[in-house]
């Protein structure tokens, strides 16, 4: 038996990797689609909005047009998800890929704020159309429960590590400007190999050989009514943390490092590579923290105190004290994840399950696509801490629903 913490991670990170050479040629690209994408995403969140701030945007245009991108994820991937079992998950998915590459490309030459508006747009409707089937691609490359089980695992691990290698890709812009190359030319290499990840996982996506079930007859949409009050208490919290993280995303929070302490783009790409490869570690430690305070209070404790540090981010005296804060709460935040989909989904009735964690992604999406223009805004005419004093009471205002709604049912 491994041990935990570095070497137990480690002989997980390894027996993916040895699993992943043993599965089938289908299951093998499928992966190679999730990890191709993650890289992407995760090089996206360390330069984007700083590459639009050297382009000559203010903090308020650059949360408009990440409020546009994450607005119509939110909106289209329930119907995406649907209108991908009628015609076919691998076509819609290779065209949502496609749409984010030219979104990409796009992206190199930021002529205006409308045509950005419109470049955020066909990269948010091809996030949903993809965003939307690949889970169900992974299902479909796996047919029985064992086989379906390894590929998932294997998927999320590698993709863990490749969000890890996407954050370390986002220091290249620095590393271009020392060649010579200037502030704004030296994101477009950048730019392009995310286009590129995103075409090659479109052609991949394609040539997967294996069948898939396609919906007969209309698609409808059911809300649970067997776990309503669940579903309802889950949604009224998902909803006001939504809110609370739009004002300050990870992009807006890159933006406030380079704008507040004049960082380079590589502290921030570093910032969060460190973070993700830490958060790696927590998620291990997690079901032995759940086990021992129980689950809502180990989703209290952690969201409690990485909203506390939020504010003490604000006050930060240097780039350095900041960029530890931020790991420290980035992880404290999303540790307890796994536990909090494991809490309110199992006590959801089973044959309610798919539709709840649909619903349920919707509520944590949505409201926050409308509030990263209000975070950009606040930065650029206000100051560029408010922010911070403004999304903390929403976290804490969602920390305490969750408490008062879920600690009856913690026995249950």
């Amino acid at each position: 038996m491994p041990g935990g913490g570095l070497r137990g991670f480690l002989h997980d990170m390894w027996i993916s990797l040895t699993t992943y050479t043993t599965l089938d040629r289908d299951a093998r690209l499928a992966i190679m689609v999730q990890i191709l994408v993650t890289i992407a995403i995760a090089m996206q969140e360390a330069i984007f909005s700083v590459y639009l701030s050297i382009a000559g945007y203010s903090e308020g245009d650059i949360g408009l047009v990440i409020s546009v991108s994450m607005f119509l994820y939110s909106v289209l991937l329930i119907p995406g998800g649907i209108v991908a079992d009628s015609l076919g998950r691998k076509r819609v998915s290779a065209l949502g890929l496609i749409l984010g590459a030219v979104s990409f490309i796009g992206y190199l030459n930021p002529m205006n704020l409308y045509y950005l508006i419109l470049i955020a747009s066909i990269g948010g409707v091809g996030s949903a159309l993809f965003g939307g089937t690949i889970s169900a691609i992974l299902a479909d490359v796996a047919p029985t429960p064992d086989r379906r089980n390894a590929v998932f695992s294997i998927a999320a691990s590698l993709s863990s590590l490749a969000g890890v290698l996407g954050s370390l890709a986002g220091a290249s812009p620095r590393l271009l400007q020392s060649l010579g190359y200037n502030a704004k030319d030296s994101y477009y290499p950048v730019l392009l190999v995310m286009a590129i990840s995103l075409a090659v996982s479109s052609v991949l996506v394609i040539i997967i050989r294996s069948s898939e079930a396609r919906r007969s007859g209309g698609s409808k949409l059911y809300l649970p009514r067997k776990s309503s009050d669940i579903i309802i208490r889950g949604i009224a919290y998902a909803i006001v943390i939504s809110l609370g993280a739009g004002i300050i995303t990870q992009q807006l929070f890159a933006l406030w490092l380079f704008k507040k302490f004049s960082v380079g783009q590589d502290f921030i790409a570093y910032l969060f590579a460190l973070s993700r490869g830490i958060l790696m570690f927590a998620f291990l430690a997690s079901p032995a923290i759940a086990k021992r305070l129980g689950s809502v209070n180990s989703i209290v404790l952690t969201q409690s105190i990485g909203t506390a540090i939020l504010l003490a981010i604000a006050v930060a005296s240097n780039s350095i004290v900041a960029g530890f804060l931020y790991s420290l709460r980035y992880v404290l935040m999303n540790m307890t994840t796994p536990i909090l989909r494991s809490l309110i989904l199992g006590l959801v009735d089973p044959a309610e399950r798919a539709t709840a964690s649909s619903v349920m992604a919707l509520a944590l999406n949505l409201p926050g696509s409308f509030t990263p223009a209000v975070g950009g805004y606040l930065m650029s005419e206000v100051s560029l801490e408010i922010p911070f004093y403004v999304a903390t009471p929403f976290y804490a205002t969602a920390i305490a629903m969750f408490y008062v709604f879920f600690k009856g049912y913690e026995k249950k």
